[in-house]
């Protein structure tokens, strides 16, 4: 995969696609259905093919599967679904791969934890810049900068991901909405539930 366009690496894409496979295999969609879908012909050769953790993927191709993801839930709201998704998903990872990581930054001061929070988002994509601000844990403003061909799906599962992370490091619960201002700028918006 290439890197000169805005992408995404494949630890993030994995789940995605993993349960996309689930709920086309469930669903057993036809022909006709699956053209009504979000994905390209060449999107649905990368689903059956396997996502390495550590390779780039076109942004464009992960916006796909969530928003197909979404299309095939009962969901009211593509955005409610796939905050909740982000949410179920990260709560496993914390249990998992980012556990350690976790763990240590429990305790960290506003500094410490912001550099996590910053420092997650620039591992997995190759393009946006992230800002943190804020008085406290539990009351903080992320701005993402340089965010046009950031897809609004991405946005709705980076505040599940961002609330869970946010719920632990303030130790207390947390709610984070996301808004995109203009085309190229999205502010994150964490306070106490």
């Amino acid at each position: 995969m290439s890197i000169d366009e805005p992408s995404i690496k494949g630890f993030i894409v994995q789940t995605a696609v993993e349960d996309l496979r689930k709920r086309l295999a469930e669903e057993n969609p036809s022909a006709s259905q699956l053209r009504l879908l979000a994905l390209t012909e060449a999107d649905r050769e990368q689903v059956d093919q396997e996502i390495i953790a550590g390779l780039w993927y076109p942004i464009a191709f992960h916006d796909r599967v969530l928003r197909t993801l979404a299309d095939l839930s009962d969901a009211d709201s593509p955005s409610e679904f796939l905050t909740g998704w982000s949410i179920h998903h990260a709560e496993k990872m914390m249990q998992g791969p980012l556990k350690t990581m976790v763990d240590g930054a429990r305790g960290f001061s506003n500094e410490g934890a912001s550099k996590v929070l910053i420092k997650l988002p620039t591992l997995a994509f190759n393009f946006t810049k992230w800002e943190y601000q804020g008085p406290e844990l539990d009351d903080f403003t992320i701005t993402v900068s340089e965010a046009t061909h950031f897809p609004d799906s991405v946005r709705y599962t980076n505040a599940g991901m961002m609330q869970v992370l946010a719920t632990i490091f303030a130790e207390t619960q947390m709610v984070v909405k996301s808004t995109r201002e203009r085309l190229d700028l999205i502010r994150y918006r964490a306070k106490r539930a």
